[in-house]
């Protein structure tokens, strides 16, 4: 796959995903000994393109070669691993009002406390999220076929 092609995908380079793979990997071998067997690789590669992709479990499982329960004790494990090694950190209690400030100067957007970015892309090596706004009972109609994009998620 093109390097083009894996940041699409996984939101990650080549780089990241090999050493990111091996660091999780001791965390990740126990569910070698599982009868199904999944590779740590395959299941590190699966979470990521899972919350870069912003898809549905069924969806990831089905282009991973797993079930959907499966890949839910899979997405666990990894995302335990992730937070094991510090790569999702979230701001502690005392740093809340300095975290709020930062972001108040990027955007002028009080109290957020984070960002999730998002890609958003049309073709097949890529899918755009779309979200629906919500209206009133009396507009539905005329609105049902409003649909925004969203580039990120504040938190």
């Amino acid at each position: 796959m093109e390097e083009r092609h894996v940041i699409i995908t996984y939101r990650l380079d080549c780089a990241t995903i090999l050493e990111l793979c091996t660091q999780l990997e001791p965390d990740l071998m126990s569910a070698i000994r599982h009868p199904t067997g999944i590779p740590p690789q395959v299941q590190a590669l699966s979470v990521l393109h899972f919350l870069a992709s912003g898809s549905f479990q069924t969806t990831v499982a089905i282009a991973s070669g797993m079930s959907q329960p499966l890949f839910s004790n899979v997405l666990s494990r990894v995302l335990s691993a992730l937070l094991k090694h510090m790569h999702i950190v979230f701001p502690q209690v005392e740093d809340l009002p300095t975290v709020k400030g930062d972001f108040y100067a990027l955007g002028h957007v009080p109290n957020i406390l984070g960002a999730i970015d998002g890609i958003h892309e049309d073709g097949p090596d890529g899918g755009v999220v779309a979200a629906v706004e919500p209206v009133d009972s009396e507009d539905e109609e005329a609105e049902e076929e409003d649909i925004d994009n969203r580039n990120s998620v504040i938190l």
